[in-house]
């Protein structure tokens, strides 16, 4: 009749599938062993699984952290894009201004032309008449 131990050795990666695989092993062994012969080769599956639990909690906050700060990444991003719409509707509104000013100016040029024109045209007509 095997041993716990000798099972247990033979097995012990079946910890950290988790108790049921416990409960299978103990079924073929003998009924008569003692506990104090069980003891070590619980202490030394337990450890293990206990070891896995903690990996698996750090991991799993470690990745609820890495989402939070993708989170945190994907709303700077949309802010940013949110200020780039806004800073180039900003952009259009000064070209629009600045296309009105242009021909404002253009105006402007064209009046004073036809000023010095008609100013001109007035002192000929004004250089014709002596007393």
């Amino acid at each position: 009749m095997p041993k716990l131990n000798d099972v247990v050795q033979y097995k012990r990666w079946g910890w950290m599938v988790g108790t049921g695989v416990f409960i299978q092993l103990t079924s073929t062994v003998s009924a008569r062993m003692d506990i104090e012969e069980i003891r070590p080769a619980v202490g030394n599956g337990v450890s293990p699984v206990n070891e896995a639990a903690d990996a698996q909690n750090r991991i799993r906050r470690s990745a609820e952290e890495t989402l939070e700060r993708f989170h945190n990444v994907a709303y700077s991003m949309s802010e940013q894009s949110q200020a780039g719409t806004r800073i180039a509707g900003s952009v259009e509104q000064v070209a629009g201004v600045v296309t009105k000013t242009r021909r404002a100016v253009a105006l402007t040029t064209q009046a004073v032309r036809d000023i010095d024109s008609m100013a001109n045209s007035l002192r000929d007509a004004v250089s014709r008449f002596r007393l």
